[in-house]
């Protein structure tokens, strides 16, 4: 590349990418990137991460804050068994859904079989002819109950047919190449598993499932995002004999759960059919004073005290949070706990159930916090709309007596607010209390773009913003 030439920097995170052939320190990647597209921000390492995570997630898996490594890298060799229906053996076709999630680098949900464009090969790399196909499959709807639906599949009835396939024999799928959809195909019939192995490997891809989600800001993360930093997790054994598919692993995983696919998580957040571990309310401690401390997880100089009874309820906390830090009431909230039983540095968040949205009959909404076992120093944490994944820290500081005549719940105590100015109306030369914050621009331009009402109105109205909150 010449001198002159210029490159944006999500085309210069891609070029660095591209040259991988391994893991790489952090400040080793930033210093390429920068090299390939120079930045005057001051943080310049911020709009990188900011860049890999918005256009370049699944390009990329972090080993840790400081190493990372191509996501293309950790899928080459990868081996993963495909474990034959009966519709399967009997029309030498593979349904798409689930086998290839995520082990296709293109969008598997699309419904268009032009965009699939994978080729195969036998363990010779002789080429595999192929043709598209559909297949009928029971799956679990969202509402838990079986239905009969159709999935793209790819028809392998030609080479398949050489292998007098039954139901429970294997395809061993070998990534040649994850970018270019190159795969190498080897037959492996039912007597011939080696069970042993099969459940050791299970049992390393459980555990790292596991870690990742535990260790995961989202409690329903996308198994797109999670099962390639599972595999890097396995390390070489990711590369050996194959234990059974990833969904069946999950399934078999008391500790796991998943949601057609797509997402895969702790059991209890993906299911709410277990109840929250409670105990019986001690009469005294229902006219108690429960004195809490929330701040925003990421923002912890913004906070608000909050005072409750025993007697009040998690709907009652739930609108207190609502009112104290502005969120509006048409999306679906949730306390969690980390369970006093339960020991060691994976021990999951679990929620007490949903607060909002439009059904009526929640009995979460009536849990009385003397039932939560809380001692001072207990944290709790608390999310506001699951899309945004909008988390909270709370802390129990004291169970005091309530004040005379005092009204419970309340708000005791917040933050002073530090007031910011408008950077628009500052370029005019005035100050104005800015109200909003450009989320667009404020990623674009490396910097917090606060804005008055009338400014975001007149010069940001098909823009991204938010609310600000002091």
């Amino acid at each position: 590349m010449n001198e002159t030439s210029t490159m944006t920097k999500s085309e210069a995170i891609q070029a660095v990418l591209n040259e991988l052939d391994g893991p790489i320190e952090w400040d080793e990647f930033a210093r390429r990137v920068l090299a390939l597209a120079p930045s005057k921000a001051k943080k310049p390492d911020q709009g990188i991460r900011t860049g890999l995570r918005y256009d370049c997630a699944r390009n990329v898996i972090f080993l840790d804050k400081k190493k990372l490594i191509p996501t293309r890298v950790v899928m080459k060799r990868l081996c993963f068994r495909i474990t034959l229906t009966r519709q399967e053996a009997e029309h030498g076709a593979v349904a798409i859904t689930p086998w290839f999630i995520p082990f296709f680098q293109t969008n598997f949900l699309c419904s268009d079989q032009g965009e699939f464009e994978p080729h195969f090969y036998d363990e010779q790399e002789q080429a595999i002819t192929w043709r598209p196909a559909t297949l009928r499959q029971q799956i679990d709807n969202t509402w838990g109950s079986r239905e009969s639906v159709q999935v793209a599949a790819i028809d392998l009835s030609g080479w398949l047919a050489k292998h007098n396939v039954r139901r429970g024999d294997s395809l061993l799928v070998t990534i040649k190449d994850w970018i270019r959809q190159e795969y190498i195909l080897a037959f492996e019939s039912a007597k011939s598993i080696n069970k042993t192995k099969v459940q050791q490997q299970n049992t390393g891809l459980g555990n790292a499932i596991y870690d990742v989600v535990c260790g995961h800001s989202d409690d329903r993360p996308y198994s797109t995002e999670i099962i390639p930093y599972a595999y890097a997790r396995l390390g070489d054994a990711a590369y050996d004999y194959p234990g059974d598919h990833w969904t069946r692993v999950v399934d078999d995983d008391k500790r796991l759960g998943r949601m057609d696919y797509l997402y895969v998580g702790l059991a209890r957040y993906l299911s709410f059919d277990d109840e929250p571990l409670l105990q019986e309310a001690d009469p005294a401690s229902l006219d108690k004073v429960f004195r809490f401390k929330a701040s925003f997880k990421y923002r912890k100089s913004l906070w608000r005290r909050i005072e409750l009874r025993g007697s009040d309820t998690l709907n009652d906390f739930d609108n207190m949070m609502r009112d104290a830090f502005d969120h509006d009431w048409d999306h679906l909230s949730e306390f969690y706990y980390k369970p006093k039983d339960r020991k060691g540095r994976n021990v999951g968040w679990e929620g007490y159930g949903y607060h909002g949205g439009f059904d009526e009959d929640r009995g979460t909404d009536d849990i009385q916090l003397a039932e939560l076992d809380l001692e001072v120093g207990d944290q709790l944490r608390y999310v506001y709309d699951f899309g945004d994944n909008i988390q909270h820290i709370i802390e129990l500081e004291e169970i005091i007596d309530a004040e005379p005549d005092a009204d419970y719940p309340r708000i005791a105590e917040r933050n002073k607010p530090r007031y910011r100015n408008c950077v628009s109306c500052a370029e005019k030369g005035k100050k104005t209390r800015a109200t909003m914050i450009c989320i667009e621009c404020s990623n674009e331009e490396q910097r917090e773009v606060l804005l008055c009402d009338e400014c975001a109105s007149k010069d940001h109205e098909d823009h991204y913003v938010d609310e600000i909150i002091y």
